[in-house]
């Protein structure tokens, strides 16, 4: 009975430590343009989000489509004049599309300031 209880926490410990390890293996870049993308997964264009999409998507998923959010419109707040996007939407579109190079490493300030000028 002991062995069954012991070998429950070692079970609760391990997962507790390989979970936390994941969530922070990712960089502040890869949240952006994964949190990008599924931000496009959610609208179909800037003023319409898709029918039941905010309700598919998982409470990590809506996180991160969130920090994107979040972070393209602060960044058109207070760099509107040097970007050559319109709005945020088509900002967190750049970012989206940005998911296949290999600086997505890099700061959130960085990729915002890289997709800007794309």
């Amino acid at each position: 009975m002991k062995l069954k209880i012991f070998g429950f926490y070692y079970f609760l410990l391990c997962a507790f430590l390989f979970s936390s390890y994941e969530v922070h293996a990712n960089t502040e870049g890869e949240k952006l343009v994964s949190g990008c993308n599924e931000l496009m997964g959610m609208y179909k264009n800037r003023s319409e989000q898709r029918f039941l999409a905010s309700q598919m998507t998982s409470s990590s998923d809506s996180l991160l489509a969130g920090f994107c959010l979040g972070a393209a419109k602060a960044y058109m707040d207070t760099h509107f004049s040097s970007c050559r996007h319109n709005d945020w939407y088509e900002l967190a579109e750049s970012v989206a599309g940005m998911w296949s190079l290999n600086d997505s490493s890099g700061s959130v300030s960085s990729l915002l300031k890289q997709a800007c000028s794309n």
